[in-house]
């Protein structure tokens, strides 16, 4: 009987941060591998030293690189660098301002979480599907449901440094919620309080987007909100600063929304059937 194929997922996110979308993360990676029989033999952080983890690496069939939020700006491509040493693939990631980069057209197969990465890799010359983050597909984040009598607005915190609890307290008027602070249940369940929300968190507009309640998003540190609030096609949804989200936050919740999100599920379902048969391709 031949052994199942096995992965290795790279830049496992939810390892140490308590950030409720990394740990969403992490969760979905593994329940989906689960789902299609892929064995996860070893998860590493976005740092290590590949000289440590070589020999375990060469092992698996597949090495499952997490692009998330890592990849902007010239950074981290040493995750970039392991599809020349081992049979590798690129998902679930934002690319932005990058200089051309060999080392992308040795993956396998790469996604992108939202369209302006997809184009940015696809100007590069290389292939590149466009498929959203993927805690949409989540077990534990679609077993919720919306509270018939949430009310008010909350605003969350942002990636950017400046906004901090004390930036909140003097300038903000609304509720407030970080995203550091909560597990997934907690912050999940502190979303499903409110009638609308100001994300500053990408996996906050993300989690409101499966909830089903109403939101705005502003500035991160790349355009990842941006591309992914085009994509759903409620981009005038988005601003650069938090005083112009509160100010476009809707109402209600609109309805391409909701089919995003529906969509969503099942191109993420379709992303880890493919990740199955290019590792078994390897063997």
């Amino acid at each position: 009987m031949s052994k199942p194929l096995s992965v290795a997922l790279i830049n496992d996110t939810s390892i140490y941060s308590k950030h409720f979308g990394c740990q969403l993360v992490g969760q979905t990676f593994r329940e989906q591998f689960r789902r299609v029989g892929l064995d996860l033999k070893i998860s590493l952080p976005k740092e290590f030293d590949y000289k440590d983890y070589a020999d375990e690496l060469s092992k698996v069939d597949l090495l499952v690189v997490n692009g998330e939020g890592s990849i902007h700006h010239n950074a981290n491509f040493h995750l970039l660098e392991l599809a020349e040493k081992h049979p590798s693939v690129l998902v679930n990631c934002v690319y932005e301002q990058n200089d051309a980069n060999p080392y992308l057209e040795a993956f396998k197969y790469i996604s992108a979480r939202e369209s302006m990465s997809g184009a940015e890799i696809r100007g590069q010359g290389v292939e590149c599907t466009v498929i959203p983050d993927v805690i949409f597909a989540s077990s534990f984040l679609n077993s919720y449901r919306p509270v018939v009598k949430a009310k008010g607005v909350v605003v969350t915190d942002s990636y950017y440094k400046q906004y901090t609890q004390r930036y909140f307290m003097k300038r903000s008027d609304k509720d407030l919620l970080f995203a550091k602070k909560h597990s997934p249940a907690s912050f999940i369940e502190s979303l499903l309080k409110y009638e609308g929300v100001i994300a500053g968190r990408f996996h906050a507009a993300v989690a409101c987007s499966v909830l089903g309640i109403p939101f705005s998003t502003w500035e991160s540190n790349t355009w990842k909100t941006q591309g992914m609030m085009n994509d759903m096609g409620v981009g005038h949804l988005n601003s650069n600063s938090r005083k112009g989200a509160e100010a476009i936050l809707p109402g209600t919740f609109d309805a391409r929304i909701q089919e995003f999100a529906q969509d969503a599920k099942s191109k993420i379902f379709t992303l880890f059937d493919t990740l199955h048969d290019i590792a078994s391709q390897q063997r």
